[in-house]
């Protein structure tokens, strides 16, 4: 394989996110899906888009990507890795959460709950990727006033937990 293929064919993974995901007990769906996440956001670190850390991925992408061939099962794993905490949701976009010190590294750890309503709040990340399927940012149209707000306070309460101002400027200083 020659240089110049390379060049045009690779994602810009940081180092930090390697050694903490080499630490992370994953099974193989699971870590299929970390990927797929990872393909779709810092694979895009180059492209126009102002924030590439995070964005809106359908279930259907993520299948396509993994070769995962049932909703549900991508469904379920999602719910996981967001209880686990390695994956984050705010408004209807996902990424991957860089505050590595939250995650959960096995699955073991995650903590058991029987509250209605925090299996809701874990389906409802899932209803809005599946709602989206396979559009893109630019056919969507105009967003809803409503979801434009929910994402906002999502950012506002992130900001918060985390302590991140910004997830993007976070992640910009570790390259």
């Amino acid at each position: 394989m020659s240089i110049e293929r390379i060049e045009g064919h690779y994602t810009k993974i940081p180092n930090d996110f390697l050694s903490q995901r080499a630490r992370t007990s994953l099974c193989a769906t699971e870590g299929k899906i970390v990927n797929a996440v990872v393909i779709k956001t810092f694979g895009f670190q180059n492209a126009p888009k102002k924030n590439w850390e995070i964005d809106w991925i359908s279930i259907p992408q993520i299948m396509e990507l993994t070769g995962i061939s049932k909703k549900q099962n991508v469904s379920k794993y999602l719910i996981r890795l967001k209880k686990r905490r390695i994956i984050i949701k705010i408004g209807k976009k996902i990424g991957v959460n860089m505050n590595y010190k939250e995650w959960i590294l096995s699955p073991k750890d995650i903590p058991k709950s029987t509250d209605k309503k925090e299996l809701q709040k874990s389906s409802k990340m899932v209803d809005g990727v599946i709602n989206n399927d396979d559009k893109s940012n630019t056919d969507r149209g105009p967003q809803n006033n409503n979801i434009q707000k929910k994402e906002k306070l999502d950012r506002i309460a992130f900001e918060e937990k985390t302590g991140v101002e910004n997830v993007g400027k976070a992640i910009r200083k570790m390259f």
